[in-house]
C-alpha cells in the first residue's frame, strides 16, 4: 500500500487462527531482521504488524518477509513480498495538496512528518486521508479494504460504513466499551485500527474485513470516516463484487465415455472459477431424479490463478434404454446466486451404430441362404435388430419372425479395443421362386444413441431356378423314344437339343422336326419342359446326347445314352448308371416338331415318376 504523495509504502502482515496466544512475528528485509515500526494485537488471537517501507537509494525492488514463530509450528512460517518503487514522474497522487508538495515529500523521505508539523499552521488547516485501497484478498473467503489518515492533530476516531446492494447500511466503529466489542463479534464486518504518534502528529492505519457475497455486494458503497480534534475527513469508493464463475469446458457439458464393463462414464469439466470451494453433484432418472455417487473429483489451480474442477460418475449402460432417461450434473459456487445444471440423454451418446450393406449370396430356388449385415462401433451393448420384408410390387413392410421359412440366429456382440461393440445380424431364408423373386428384405437397427432407426435394404431379389434333368427310355413300341424332363428352372427361356453319333463317333444334331418340346409353369413359380426324341436304330453302335442350356448354369448340362449287351446306360456328371425306362406308352405324334405350353398342373400324357435319372444342380 503506497502512501499518497510520498515514496513511502506500508506493508501489512496478517496472522490469524492460532492458539495459544503467545506468538512472535518479525519483519525481514532481504532476509535480514528489520525493526517493526508498529504492531497491533487483539483479543481474538489474531495479530497484524505493519512496516513503513522506504525506498533504497537506487529504487531497486526489495524482498520483505514476514516470519511467524509459534509453539504449534515445527519450523517458522515465512511469507515474502517484493516491494517495487516508482519515480516521481510515474506516481499519480489522489489528493490535491499532495500534488503541490509531491516533489518536496519525495526529497524529505523520513522527515516528511516533521516538515508537515512545522508548516501545518501556515499551509494546512486539516489533516489528510488517503483513498481507500482494496480489496486485497486474504484467502478464498475474505477481503480487506485499507485507508490511512496523516497529520491528525489528536487521537483519531474511525468509522466504516458499508451500503449493501439491497440498500442496507452497516456502520462499524472502533469499540469504546466492552458491550460495543461484543456487538462487533457477531457482525459480518470487522475492523482494526492502529494509531501512532510522531512529533505531536497522529497517523492512523485502519482496515475493514468481511466475507464478500455476490448477493450483498454486487453494488456496494464503502465509506471510511476519520474524526480528529472535531474535524471530519472521509473517503468513499464504489465496489462491485464479482467472482469468476465456473465455465463449462468442451463442446458437450457432459462428456460420455465407455467404461470397462457395460457402464458409461459421465464427466464434466468446470474452469476458471474462484474461490476454490465448489459443489458438484450427479443425478439421473426419467422425470424423478436419483442421486449418483461421484467416483472421482479433483480441483486444481490453473495458470490464471483461478481453479478448474473435474468430476465423474458411473451409470449402467442399460439405463440409457429407458424412455426419457437423462443424467444431470449440478454445481454450486459462491459466484452464483443459484445452482446451475446441465443434462445429457441417450441422444448424446457418441457411439452410434454403423451398418454395412447386407451381403446377399446367389439366390437359388429351393436353397437355404443366409443374409448378413455387420453392425459396429456402438456402445452400450443395447442393440435391437429387426428384419422386415416387402413383397414384390407392394409398398407395405411386414416383420420377419422365426418359422419354417425363416430362421433368426442369436447375435453375439464382440468388444473391440476402443470398448465399443460389433455384431453380425443374420437372416436365413428358404428361397422360393414364387414368394421371394422381386421381394426385398430390410435390416433395421435401434439403439439408445439413435433418434430414429437405421436400416439397410437388399433391393429387389433375383431368384433363379437351376434346371434338373431326368432322362428315361420308352421302348414299348417298335421304335425307341428318349424322353428328357427338365424341371424347376427359372426364367422360362431354356434350350434343349438332341444329337447322335453318326460318322466316326462324331455327334450330329437332330433336326427340330425329329424331337418335341412342351413346357408349362409350376405352382411354385418355376417351369418345366418335356422333350421327346425318337432314337432310331438304337444299338450298341450309336450314342445319343441331350444338351440343356440355361442362364442359371455355368456350363450346359450334357447326358449321353448308350446300349451295351447288358442293357441301356446313361452317363452324366454323376457317372454312369442304368438308363431308366418309362412304364407308359407314347401316343403317336402327328407333328413331332410342334412345341406347346401346357397351362395345366399335370405333366402331360406320360408319367415319369418311376425310375428317373437326375442331374444335380450346377451351383
Amino acid at each position: 500500500m503506497e502512501i499518497p504523495g510520498r515514496r513511502e509504502k506500508v506493508v501489512v502482515c496478517d496472522v490469524g487462527g492460532f492458539y495459544p496466544e503467545a506468538i512472535t512475528v518479525n519483519w525481514k528485509l532481504d532476509g535480514k531482521p528489520l525493526d517493526s515500526s508498529s504492531r497491533d494485537a487483539v483479543r481474538t488471537f489474531n495479530k497484524r504488524i505493519y512496516s513503513h517501507v522506504r525506498p533504497s537509494p537506487n529504487n531497486e525492488p526489495e524482498d520483505f518477509s514476514c516470519e511467524v514463530q509459534h509453539e504449534t509450528l515445527l519450523s517458522p512460517i515465512t511469507q515474502t513480498h517484493q516491494v517495487r518503487y516508482f519515480s516521481d514522474q510515474d506516481k499519480s497522487c489522489h489528493l490535491g495538496l499532495a500534488t503541490i508538495f509531491g516533489m518536496l515529500l519525495a526529497l524529505a523521505g523520513v522527515g516528511v512528518l516533521l516538515w508537515f508539523f512545522i508548516f501545518r499552521k501556515k499551509y494546512f488547516q486539516r489533516f489528510m486521508v488517503s483513498p481507500i485501497y482494496g480489496p486485497q484478498t486474504l484467502n478464498d473467503d475474505k477481503v480487506t479494504f485499507y485507508c490511512v489518515a496523516f497529520n491528525c492533530p489528536k487521537a483519531t476516531w474511525v468509522t466504516w460504513c458499508v451500503t449493501e446492494a439491497g440498500g442496507d447500511t452497516i456502520t462499524v466503529s472502533d469499540p469504546r466499551t466492552k458491550d460495543e466489542e461484543e456487538k462487533l463479534l457477531g457482525c459480518d464486518y470487522t475492523m482494526r485500527s492502529e494509531n501512532s504518534e510522531d512529533k505531536e502528529l497522529h497517523k492512523v492505519i485502519t482496515a475493514l474485513n468481511f466475507t464478500p457475497s455476490v448477493l450483498k455486494h454486487s453494488n456496494t458503497t464503502i465509506v471510511c470516516r476519520f474524526i480528529s480534534d472535531g474535524k471530519t475527513k472521509e473517503e468513499k469508493v464504489k465496489w462491485s463484487f464479482t467472482l469468476p464463475k465456473p465455465q463449462v469446458s468442451g463442446e458437450n457439458p457432459i462428456a460420455l465415455s465407455p467404461g470397462d464393463s457395460s457402464d458409461v462414464i459421465c464427466s464434466t469439466e468446470l474452469k476458471n472459477f474462484n474461490p476454490k470451494d465448489i459443489g458438484i453433484t450427479w443425478s439421473c432418472g426419467a422425470g424423478h431424479y436419483q442421486d449418483l455417487e461421484t467416483i472421482k473429483e479433483e480441483v486444481t489451480q490453473n495458470s490464471q490463478q483461478t481453479y478448474d474442477a473435474k468430476s465423474e460418475c458411473r451409470i449402467p449402460g442399460h439405463r440409457f434404454t429407458e424412455p426419457g432417461f437423462k443424467v444431470r450434473v449440478t454445481w454450486r459456487h459462491k459466484s452464483m446466486e443459484e445452482s446451475e445444471w446441465k443434462e445429457a440423454s441417450a441422444a448424446d451418446l457418441p457411439w452410434c451404430p454403423h451398418m454395412s450393406d447386407i451381403s446377399v449370396p446367389r439366390l437359388l430356388h429351393g436353397d437355404e441362404v443366409k443374409l448378413q449385415c455387420t453392425i459396429s462401433r456402438y456402445f452400450p451393448d443395447a442393440l435391437k435388430v429387426n428384419w422386415l420384408r416387402r413383397e414384390a410390387g407392394k409398398p407395405d413392410l411386414f416383420p420377419v419372425s422365426s418359422s419354417d421359412k425363416y430362421k433368426l440366429p442369436v447375435m453375439a456382440a464382440t468388444r473391440q479395443e476402443d470398448q465399443t461393440f460389433t455384431c453380425t445380424a443374420s437372416l436365413i431364408v428358404n428361397v422360393s421362386m414364387k414368394t421371394d423373386h422381386g421381394a426385398e428384405f430390410i435390416c433395421q437397427v435401434e439403439h439408445p444413441s439413435l433418434e430414429s432407426p437405421l436400416e439397410k435394404r437388399t433391393g429387389e431379389l433375383n431368384v433363379v431356378g437351376i434346371p434338373v434333368v431326368d432322362v428315361t427310355l420308352n421302348d414299348s413300341q417298335s421304335d425307341h423314344w428318349l424322353i428328357a424332363e427338365v424341371r424347376d428352372f427359372y426364367p422360362q427361356n431354356i434350350d434343349v437339343r438332341w444329337s447322335r453319333t453318326k460318322h466316326k463317333g462324331q455327334y450330329e444334331e437332330y433336326p427340330a422336326s425329329d424331337f418335341t418340346k412342351e413346357s408349362k409353369a409350376n405352382p411354385d413359380g418355376t417351369f418345366q419342359l418335356t422333350s421327346k426324341c425318337k432314337a432310331k436304330n438304337f444299338d450298341d453302335r450309336k450314342r445319343f446326347k441331350v444338351t440343356v442350356t440355361h442362364e442359371s448354369l455355368e456350363s450346359p448340362i450334357e447326358m449321353i445314352m448308350m446300349k451295351r449287351q447288358d442293357g441301356y446306360f446313361i452317363t452324366g456328371k454323376e457317372g454312369e448308371r442304368p438308363l431308366p425306362k418309362s412304364s407308359s406308352s407314347l401316343k403317336k405324334q402327328s407333328h413331332p416338331h410342334h412345341e406347346t405350353t401346357d397351362k395345366g398342373s399335370g405333366r402331360g400324357d406320360h408319367q415319369f415318376e418311376d425310375q428317373k435319372s437326375s442331374v444335380h444342380r450346377n451351383k
